[in-house]
Parts: C-alpha cells; structure tokens; sequence
C-alpha cells in the first residue's frame, strides 16, 4: 500500500472519529458543568461525559484526530513531510489507554453486569446507543489506524510511565470522588466487589493492573517498531 493511500485512509479515518465522538458525547460534554456552581449537593459529574475514562478517552482521541487532520492534509500534498514524534507518542499512549479499558469493558465489566442484571442490560448498557461509538468503533478505528497504517516511531519508557501515570492518577481521583465525596456513581462497580472481597485484594488488583498495563505498552511499542519499516524522525 503507497504512502498516500495509507495518509488518505488516515485522513478518513480521523474524520470518522471526530464526527463520531461528537454524535456520542457532545451534548453530554456541553452540559458536563452547567450544575457545578448552583446545587453542591446534587451528584455533579453522575452521569457527565467526564466522569468514566471511557469518554475522557474518546475526547481525548477525537482531540488528536482533529490535529491530524490538517497533517494529514499536508502530508498529501507533500510527501516529505516528516510529523514530530510527540504526536505519535500521544497517539501511542491513547492507543495503550483504550486497550486497557475496551479490555476491562469486556472481561470484567460486562461478566459483572450480566450476573448482577442480564445479558440484555449488560449488551444495551456496554455495547449499543453511544457506547457503540465509545466502546467498539471509535477505539478500534483509532488503534487500528495507529499500529497498522501510522509511521513507525521510537518508542520509550516516557510513553509506557505516562500510560501508567494516567491510570493511577484517574483511580485516585474516582475512588475520591466515589468514596469520599460521593458525587460520582459507582459505575466501575468497586462497592460490590469489595462487598466479596477485602480492601487489600483490591488494592492488589489495581497494582498487578499497572502492572500488566506498563508490560502491555513495552510489549506494543516493540510490535510497532516491527510493524512498520524504520522512517525518518521529522519536525512538524
């Protein structure tokens, strides 16, 4: 496949998540501080696009694409372009974070619905309406994109720390939020599972996912490396 074929797909494919996360979380977003300085009691946040990772990802990404999109229009019209690795890193880091969740999404989450409601209810709440876009086609458009059509880039221990980082400063501030100042659901589920479990094995759970979530991103920045052959680092 030519380099301009691959920018092309690139360029749609970044489109596509834009529009997309703007179908699925615009209103949501908008809306996300309007009760913040009027009702302090009221659970601000409850259902806000800002409160799951999911849709802090999904922003996140459609951000990204929207700067892309005018590279990639640059990069057709001159194929010498060269774009900064700090761009590919933060795509990388996005791609890691998606991974980890869509994983959790489906192995966890989705298991404990299912036992707690129904099939149906885990299927409509996990995987239809907005969580279509959010949960399956705008991550796997952009992970997909990002390691098989993406230039190669050097990857290090930089992109795997901030990975790790993200996460652990977003399960700090939702059991804050949950625990301590109760203005988020409880939409992780973390209250059941310590109804079946002890503080401590969760605590553990959360390391060993760190864990595993900073082997994972090693693991893929070395298959991006193989994936695609060495190119140039440029300036944007």
């Amino acid at each position: 496949m030519s380099n301009k074929i691959k920018t092309s797909i690139l360029l749609i494919v970044s489109l596509t998540i834009v529009v997309l996360t703007i179908l699925a979380l615009g209103s949501d977003t908008l809306h996300a501080f309007e009760d913040i300085f009027y009702d302090k009691v009221s659970n601000v946040f409850t259902r806000s696009a800002l409160s799951k990772l999911t849709n802090i990802l999904n922003l996140c990404i459609a951000t990204i694409s929207l700067f892309f999109v005018p590279v990639y229009i640059i990069k057709l019209v001159d194929k010498d372009y060269k774009i900064n690795r700090i761009f590919y890193s933060l795509k990388f880091i996005a791609s890691i974070l998606l991974i980890v969740v869509i994983a959790l999404v489906v192995f966890v989450f989705f298991p404990i619905v299912c036992v707690t409601e129904n099939v149906k209810v885990a299927v409509d709440s996990m995987f239809l309406g907005d969580c279509l876009f959010t949960h399956i086609i705008s991550p796997f458009l952009f992970i997909g994109s990002y390691f098989l059509l993406d230039e190669k880039t050097d990857l290090g221990k930089k992109e795997i720390i901030a990975v790790d980082v993200v996460i652990f400063i977003y399960v700090f501030v939702y059991s804050q939020f949950v625990f301590i100042f109760k203005t988020w659901e409880d939409f992780y589920f973390i209250k059941q599972v310590i109804k079946h479990a002890t503080i401590f094995s969760v605590i553990v759970a959360v390391i060993a996912s760190l864990i595993g979530t900073h082997f994972l991103g090693k693991f893929l920045a070395k298959k991006k490396s193989i994936i695609q052959p060495e190119t140039e680092k440029g300036k944007i």
